[in-house]
C-alpha cells in the first residue's frame, strides 16, 4: 500500500485533520519527538487507497545565522561587517527531535503532502520540510494542500486539489529573514556598545529592527505633537429653541463658528441679540442610512478587539489562531474582504442558528431577510474573509479571551449578511439677522445589522416640526467659551491603523511588532489601551531625527522593503536584486548613522540622565585597574550600583564584575579592544580561575575571556573573522584563534573543529593578522574569507627572512609556500588536518564534500605532484644570493598576495634548480630543521 506522509505546522492541526479525515478512526502512536505525535489511518486520495501518516512541526525547523565568531562575540568585528557576513541556514538547535520524527517518517514514505499554513511562512517552512525529508529521499514526490478552514468539506476539497509549492512566496520570507538579521544585528550592536554605557537605565541590550523602529516612531510623532500642543481659546454662539406646548427643543449650530477672536464673536453676537426673532429658511428630510460592516480580515479584528473589546493585538491573534485549530474559525491571517461568489453563506447562516443569543437574528436571515455581503477591494487570493465554521455554544469555550473573539467573529458574520440601518434626517437652516445657524434631527427606521452587531449604536434624536418661513424666537442665546485639546496618544486600534496604511509588517506581523517596542522598554500601553513613550524611545527617536537621520523613525524604507517582498511572492522581482537593492540602501543609512555617534550621544543626553555609579558603593581598592577611556586608575567598589564592579571616577563609568571569588588585575596585559586592563577571578570554592575583561563582559555579551573572538589577546579563547574556507565541512568558517600551553596561533574550524597549524614567533613569523573585510578589497575574491598578513622576523628561514606576506590562505601562492615550508620543518604534512568532533549534518545548502584525496587518507600515499613538491622543497627555500632593494613579486596568485623578497631569491622548486642541503634554520649541513641544535639561538 502507498504511504502518504503528511506534515501540518503545528500538533494540535496535525490531531484535527487527521481525525476529520479518518472520521474519528486514526490510530495514535510516538514518535521520536514527545511532543509531535504520529496518526496512521487509511483513506481514499484522489481515487487510490493509501495509508495515511500524520505528523507536525513546530513552526520553523531552520534558522539563518551569521557564521562563527560573527554569531558570537559583539567585539569580533565592526557592527557595519554584518551587511556583507557570511550567513548559514541550519538546523535550530531545539528542533532536533523535530528533525529525528520527519526522518523516521521519511524513510517508508512514497509521497508528502504538505498542510502547513497558507501563507508565506507556511510556505517557507514547507521548503524547509521539503529539504529534511529529501536529504532521506531525495526524489519524494512532494505536493501541496491548501486550505482555510478544518471542516470536512474544506479538507475534502484540498485532498483533490492537491498541487505543487509556491517557491517565490517561500523566497520572500528568506529575502524579509536575511534583511532583518543583517540591519537589526548592526543597529542594536552599534546602539549597544556605542550608547548602553552613557546613561543610567540603560537595558543590557539596546534593540533595534526595520519594522520596530517605525513602529516607535508613530508612537513618538504623537507623543510630540502633545507636547507641542498650545491651547487656544474659542467662542461660538449657541442657540435654542422650544416648541411651545411641548418638549421638544432645537439645539442649532452657529455656522460661522468656532472663532479664535472674543470681540469678533460678540460683535456677532449683539447681531443676533438685535435681531430678536429667527426665520426658517429651508427644511430637508431625506433618507440615511449606517452601512454594515465589510467582512472580516486580520487587521480590522484586531483594531475592533482592541477599541471595542479592549483586547491587544497579539491577545487576538493568539486566541484567533486557538480558535481556527479547534475548527471554530476560519484561517484568521488574512488580507481578503470580499466573499467569492458561490460561497455557501446560508449554509454558514443556518449552523448559528442554533445558538440561543444570536439564533434568533440567523433565522431572521435565513427567513428572508438575507441580504448579500458589500464587496471590500482587498484579496490575497489564498483565504476567505474570517468567518466561523461552526456553531459551539459560548459556555463551552472555557477561556474568555477567546470567547468573546469568538462571539465577536460570528456576529460580525451576521452583520455582513444582513441589511444596512436605515433612517430619516431632518437637517433645519435658520437665519437670525445676518448670521445662520443649522439643526439636524435623526429618525431610525431600521437597526438592521445591529440587532445582532451590538458593538455599534446608532441613537435618534428628535426634534420639533418645522416649515419654510416660520419665525421662531430663541428660547436661549448665549457665547460658549471653550479650549482646545491635544490629541491624545495612540490607541491601538489607531497605532495598527497606521501601520496599515504605511506599509509596516503585514496583517501577520503586526501584532508583533507592538508587542516588540513594549518589551524592548520603548513604549509603554496605559490603563487606557494608549501608548506611550518611555524615556529611553523618546530619546532614541528624537536624536536620531534632530540630525536629519529621519528615515530610521519613518515608515518610507520599511514600505518600500514591503513593497519589494510583496512582487518577490507574486513573481515579479528577483530576489538577489531586491536583496541587495535594500541591504545598500540600508548600509548607506547606517554610514550616516556611525559617522554621527558622538553628536547621537549628545542629544540624547538632552532627554536621559547620565551614568553616575562611580562614586556609589563601598571601596575595596582604590587604584585597581586601569581605565581604557582615559588611562586613569579604576576602583574596586561592591554594593550600589553592582555588588561588585570596578569604578573610574573620571569617566563616570562603573562595569559590573562576578560577584563571588577574589579579583585581581592582570598585570602587563592590556585588552586589544578597549584597552583596559583585564582581571582574574579565582573561585576557591569551585576551583575555578578564569580572566574578563570589565568593559567588554558589561557592554557586549562576551563573558569571561575564554568567550572571547579576539585572536589577538593571548588571554581570549575564541577566533577571528573566517579566514579559510574549511576544506573538511566546505564552510566558511575557519579562523584563527589561540590555544595548547603556549598559547600558539592557529587556523580551527568553528563548525568541525578541523585545524591548520601556522608557524609562530620560534619559527620567525613574529606576527599574523587579520587585514581586514569590510568590502574595500580585503576580502578574498575566490573563497570571500578574509586575508591574513604574516610579518617575518630575523629567526625566519633565510628565504622569508624580514618579509611580510599579504593573502588568502587557501588561494595565495606566496603563503602555500611559506606554509609549506613550516610544514616540512616540523617534519609533518602541509594542509588541514580533521578535527576531533564528527561534523554535524549539513542542512544547508552548502555542496557534498569530494572524498578525500590518498594522501590524506589512513595509509594513504601522496600523489606524484605532492611527492614532488615535498622533494623540490629545499631547493625552493634556499637563502638568496643577490642585493639589493626589495621588488614586488608578480606571478600568478599576484593579484590576492604578495611578497617583498630581494633579487636572487629561489623560491620555485619547479625551476629546475639545485636542492641546497644546509638547514633551513642555522645554514649549516648535516641535519634538518626539526633536529637543528642552534634552534634555540
Amino acid at each position: 500500500m502507498v504511504v502518504v506522509l503528511n506534515v501540518a505546522e503545528k500538533p494540535s492541526v496535525a490531531k484535527e485533520v487527521a481525525r476529520v479525515l479518518s472520521r474519528g478512526t486514526a490510530q495514535q502512536r510516538t514518535g521520536p519527538s514527545p511532543y509531535n505525535p504520529v496518526f496512521e489511518f487509511q483513506f481514499d486520495l484522489q481515487g487510490q487507497r493509501v495509508l495515511m501518516v500524520f505528523t507536525s512541526v513546530l513552526g520553523h525547523v531552520m534558522r539563518i545565522d551569521f557564521v562563527p565568531p560573527y554569531d558570537r562575540g559583539w567585539s569580533t568585528c565592526d557592527p557595519g561587517d554584518l551587511f556583507q557576513a557570511p550567513i548559514v541556514k541550519s538546523l535550530q538547535p531545539t528542533m532536533d527531535k523535530v528533525n529525528l520524527n520527519l526522518e523516521q517518517q521519511t524513510r517508508r514514505a512514497d509521497k508528502l503532502v504538505l498542510w502547513l499554513d497558507c501563507d508565506r511562512e507556511g510556505e517557507n517552512i514547507s521548503f524547509e520540510v521539503v529539504q529534511i525529508c529529501r536529504s532521506t529521499r531525495p526524489h519524494l514526490p512532494v505536493l501541496r494542500a491548501r486550505f482555510s478552514s478544518l471542516i470536512p468539506a474544506e479538507l475534502g476539497r484540498a485532498c483533490q486539489q492537491l498541487g505543487p509549492l509556491n517557491q517565490a512566496l517561500s523566497q520572500a520570507v528568506d529575502v524579509r529573514t536575511e534583511l532583518d538579521l543583517r540591519i537589526g544585528a548592526a543597529f542594536t550592536r552599534f546602539q549597544t556598545l556605542s550608547f548602553a554605557h552613557r546613561f543610567s537605565g540603560m537595558p543590557k541590550v539596546l534593540s533595534f529592527g526595520p519594522c520596530q523602529f517605525p513602529t516607535l516612531g508613530f508612537v513618538v510623532a504623537r507623543h510630540l505633537q502633545i507636547e507641542a500642543f498650545v491651547p487656544q481659546d474659542y467662542w461660538t454662539i449657541a442657540m435654542t429653541w422650544a416648541e411651545p406646548g411641548t418638549r421638544k427643543t432645537a439645539q442649532f449650530r452657529w455656522v460661522r463658528g468656532p472663532l479664535y477672536d472674543h470681540a469678533a464673536t460678540l460683535a456677532f453676537y449683539q447681531i443676533c441679540v438685535d435681531a430678536a426673532v429667527a426665520t426658517v429658511r429651508h427644511v430637508r428630510r431625506f433618507p440615511t442610512t449606517r452601512a454594515k460592516p465589510l467582512p472580516l480580515s486580520t487587521v480590522p479584528l484586531q483594531q475592533n478587539a482592541a477599541r471595542r473589546l479592549r483586547i491587544g493585538s497579539n491577545a487576538t491573534m493568539a486566541a484567533a489562531e486557538e480558535l481556527y485549530r479547534r475548527g471554530l474559525i476560519s484561517y484568521p491571517r488574512t488580507e481578503t474582504d470580499s466573499f467569492l461568489e458561490g460561497t455557501d453563506l446560508m449554509g454558514m447562516i443556518r449552523a448559528q442558528c442554533a445558538s440561543p443569543v444570536w439564533g434568533p437574528f440567523a433565522q431572521t436571515l435565513a427567513g428572508g431577510r438575507f441580504a448579500p455581503p458589500r464587496q471590500g477591494g482587498h484579496n490575497d487570493m489564498a483565504h476567505p474573509p474570517i468567518h466561523p465554521t461552526q456553531y459551539v455554544p459560548l459556555d463551552s469555550i472555557g477561556d474568555v479571551t477567546e470567547r468573546r473573539i469568538y462571539e465577536y467573529v460570528v456576529r460580525h458574520f451576521l452583520a455582513c449578511c444582513s441589511w444596512d440601518a436605515q433612517g430619516d434626517t431632518t437637517q433645519v437652516d435658520v437665519e437670525l439677522g445676518e448670521e445662520q445657524f443649522e439643526c439636524k434631527g435623526l429618525q431610525i427606521r431600521d437597526l438592521a445589522y445591529m440587532h445582532v452587531y451590538t458593538y455599534e449604536t446608532w441613537t435618534g434624536n428628535v426634534i420639533p416640526t418645522m416649515a419654510d418661513g416660520q419665525r421662531l424666537v430663541p428660547t436661549r442665546l448665549a457665547i460658549n467659551e471653550s479650549r482646545t485639546a491635544p490629541p491624545q496618544h495612540l490607541s491601538e486600534a489607531e497605532l495598527i491603523g497606521l501601520m496599515d496604511r504605511n506599509g509596516i509588517g503585514t496583517d501577520a506581523t503586526i501584532a508583533q511588532h507592538i508587542e516588540t517596542i513594549e518589551k524592548r522598554e520603548y513604549a509603554v500601553k496605559r490603563p487606557d489601551s494608549r501608548f506611550a513613550p518611555t524615556d529611553l524611545g523618546l530619546a532614541l527617536v528624537t536624536s536620531y531625527d534632530s540630525l536629519g537621520l529621519h528615515d530610521l523613525s519613518t515608515p518610507r524604507l520599511r514600505a518600500m522593503m514591503e513593497g519589494d517582498l510583496t512582487r518577490i511572492a507574486q513573481g515579479q522581482a528577483a530576489p538577489r536584486d531586491v536583496l541587495d537593492r535594500n541591504l545598500a540602501e540600508m548600509k548607506r543609512v547606517f554610514a550616516m548613522v556611525t559617522s554621527q555617534k558622538n553628536r547621537i550621544a549628545s542629544a540624547l543626553s538632552q532627554r536621559l540622565a547620565p551614568a553616575d555609579a562611580a562614586g556609589q558603593g563601598r571601596l575595596v581598592a582604590g587604584a585597581f585597574s586601569r581605565c581604557g577611556r582615559c588611562n586613569g586608575a579604576m576602583m574596586l567598589r561592591e554594593g550600589g550600583t553592582f555588588p561588585r564592579y570596578v569604578a573610574c571616577g573620571a569617566c563616570n563609568a562603573a562595569y559590573r564584575l562576578p560577584q563571588y571569588g577574589t579579583c585581581s588585575a592582570v598585570d602587563d596585559h592590556l585588552c586589544p579592544l578597549c584597552a583596559f586592563q583585564p582581571i582574574r577571578i579565582e573561585n576557591v570554592e569551585r576551583g575555578t580561575t578564569y580572566t574578563l575583561c570589565p568593559f567588554c563582559s558589561s557592554e557586549s555579551d562576551i563573558g569571561s575571556c575564554l568567550q572571547c573572538r579576539e585572536y589577538r589577546c593571548r588571554l581570549a579563547g575564541g577566533m577571528s573573522p573566517p579566514v579559510h574556507r574549511c576544506p573538511t565541512c566546505g564552510t566558511p568558517s575557519m579562523g584563527l584563534r589561540r590555544g595548547g600551553p603556549t598559547q600558539r596561533l592557529f587556523a580551527q574550524c568553528g563548525t568541525c573543529r578541523a585545524t591548520l597549524d601556522l608557524p609562530g614567533p620560534e619559527w620567525g613569523a613574529a606576527d599574523i593578522t587579520v587585514v581586514g573585510g569590510d568590502g574595500d578589497g580585503r576580502l578574498c575574491p575566490a573563497c570571500q574569507t578574509h586575508i591574513v598578513q604574516v610579518r617575518m622576523d630575523g629567526r625566519a628561514p633565510a628565504q622569508f627572512r624580514h618579509e611580510t606576506v599579504v593573502g588568502c590562505l587557501k588561494c595565495s601562492r606566496d603563503l602555500q609556500h611559506v606554509l609549506d615550508a613550516y610544514a616540512g620543518s616540523m617534519g609533518r604534512p602541509a594542509g588541514v588536518r580533521p578535527g576531533r568532533v564528527r561534523p554535524p549534518v549539513a542542512l544547508n545548502d552548502h555542496p557534498r564534500r569530494p572524498p578525500a584525496p590518498p594522501a590524506q587518507r589512513p595509509g594513504g600515499r601522496p600523489p606524484p605532484q605532492q611527492q614532488q613538491r615535498r622533494a623540490a622543497a629545499p631547493a625552493r627555500h634556499r637563502a638568496g644570493a643577490g642585493a639589493g632593494a626589495p621588488q614586488r613579486d608578480a606571478g600568478p596568485g599576484a593579484s590576492q598576495a604578495y611578497r617583498l623578497h630581494y633579487p636572487g631569491s629561489d623560491r620555485d622548486a619547479a625551476a629546475g634548480r639545485q636542492v641546497d642541503p644546509r638547514c633551513l634554520l642555522c645554514g649549516q649541513v648535516g641535519h634538518p630543521p626539526r633536529l637543528c641544535p642552534n634552534k634555540d639561538r
